[in-house]
């Protein structure tokens, strides 16, 4: 039951990630793809 709790704990932070990641790479497109200008 402890080993479940934790695999939710880290299935839940791995998705947090995912999402940070996902709304930095949609908002720097908002910005007009800033990354890309040399």
């Amino acid at each position: 039951n402890e080993d479940e709790k934790h695999d939710a704990q880290e299935e839940q932070k791995r998705r947090a990630e995912e999402n940070r990641e996902a709304a930095a790479g949609a908002s720097s497109k908002l910005e007009g793809g800033l990354d890309d200008e040399p």
